[in-house]
């Protein structure tokens, strides 16, 4: 059953992407940050524009990605904590889909 609902969803949604305009990035109060700000890389996946391999999905394992991260040197020393937001502006909703 649940398989014929993300079929029937996925057919009528089709065509009601996100678009980049809606992330939440584009908000004012990230108006002031230059794009991109930290270089974020993956061993696991390889360099871009790799593919994500199955064991890292929902239909594989589900295991996380490692990721690595440098700061510019501007904010490195004055960041305590991190906060990865990743956004799927494609996702067949109106809004982009928000994954982390």
């Amino acid at each position: 059953m649940t398989a014929i609902l993300e079929v029937t969803l996925a057919y009528l949604l089709q065509n009601k992407k996100g678009r980049d305009a809606k992330s939440f990035y584009t908000r004012p109060a990230f108006a002031d940050f230059k794009e991109p700000t930290i270089e974020i890389t993956s061993p696991d996946c390889g360099p871009t524009p790799a593919t994500l391999a199955v064991d890292y999905t929902a239909d594989g394992s589900g295991k996380f990605p490692t990721l690595e991260w440098k700061a510019p040197e501007s904010i490195a020393s004055s960041v305590k904590q991190w906060l990865l937001v990743a956004e799927d502006p494609d996702a067949p909703i109106p809004t982009p889909a928000c994954h982390g």
